[in-house]
C-alpha cells in the first residue's frame, strides 16, 4: 500500500517497483476526500487511514510506502 498520491507518488512506483521488487502495489490510501476512487499510475485509491487500518487488521497487507 502507498499512502499519498502527491508527486512523489508515481516516482515510488518507478523505484521501489521494479520488475525484481518482490512486492505488490495493492493501491493508495489518501485522507483527501477529492482523491477517493481515482486512479493514480494505474492504481486505485482505495480509501483513507481508515480504510488502511481495516485492511491491516484484516492481513490485506503487509506493508506501507508513506509519500511526504
Amino acid at each position: 500500500m502507498i499512502y499519498g498520491t502527491g508527486g512523489a507518488s508515481l516516482a515510488t512506483i518507478r523505484e521501489a517497483f521494479d520488475n525484481q521488487s518482490t512486492m505488490k502495489i495493492v493501491g493508495f490510501i489518501d485522507d483527501d476526500p477529492m482523491h477517493a476512487r481515482v486512479r493514480l499510475g494505474g492504481y486505485s485509491v482505495l480509501g483513507n487511514m481508515e480504510k488502511l487500518s481495516e485492511m491491516v487488521a484484516k492481513n490485506e497487507v503487509d506493508s506501507v510506502i508513506v509519500n511526504t
